[in-house]
């Protein structure tokens, strides 16, 4: 439970950072735990994400009661660890964003080049620890990296709220995910 409660709520964040801000994301979510020398910063604010939270509202009963359950257990557990591209602006806009949408949630940012930090990974795993919630990476490493050795747990499943999966939400009106087998991708009518 702890587990897709800090992924879920992470890709909705992914997810809307990505309808905003003209740009893709790749998320997977793994199980709990603590690495070393995980980073933390202090909250913020930004728009982009707190219409996130802002759209929850909006959702149908039984995926706003699923996400109200999602959105209590992260509460409850704390902290979603998320390793991303390296740099300050983007550690501190995502950490901003997030705890200014979701109060009481740290966001722990681990920044590095993608082939570094899936190697942090891959070394995680074999060592038995699963603290990781959310990796952000392009799909070269994703694919080669991450998701061959299974590293990574499907997202469509994890997207809760319909304005999320509405390709109308996402650049070029695509949902696109390379995640499973099926490569799937949504698109609204306009763009097929």
């Amino acid at each position: 439970m702890r587990r897709m409660a800090r992924g879920l709520l992470l890709l909705v964040l992914a997810s809307s950072l990505a309808c905003t801000a003209g740009g893709r994301s790749g998320a997977g979510a793994a199980q709990p735990g603590a690495p070393d020398g995980r980073t933390s910063a202090a909250p913020g604010a930004a728009p982009s994400v707190a219409s996130a939270g802002a759209a929850a509202a909006a959702a149908p009963s039984g995926a706003q009661a699923e996400w109200e359950r999602v959105l209590a257990a992260a509460r409850q557990e704390g902290t979603v660890v998320v390793n991303g591209p390296p740099g300050d602006i983007i550690r501190r806009k995502m950490v901003d964003g997030f705890t200014s949408a979701y109060p009481g949630i740290t966001l722990e940012w681990n920044g590095g080049t993608a082939p570094e930090l899936a190697a942090k990974l891959e070394a995680e795993r074999r060592a038995g620890i699963y603290a990781l919630d959310v990796f952000i990476a392009g799909t070269n490493v994703m694919l080669t990296q991450v998701k061959n050795p299974g590293f990574l747990d499907p997202i469509k499943p994890a997207l809760l709220l319909p304005e999320v999966t509405d390709p109308s939400n996402w650049m070029d009106g695509c949902l696109d995910m390379a995640d499973t087998e099926a490569n799937t991708t949504s698109c609204s009518s306009s763009t097929q």
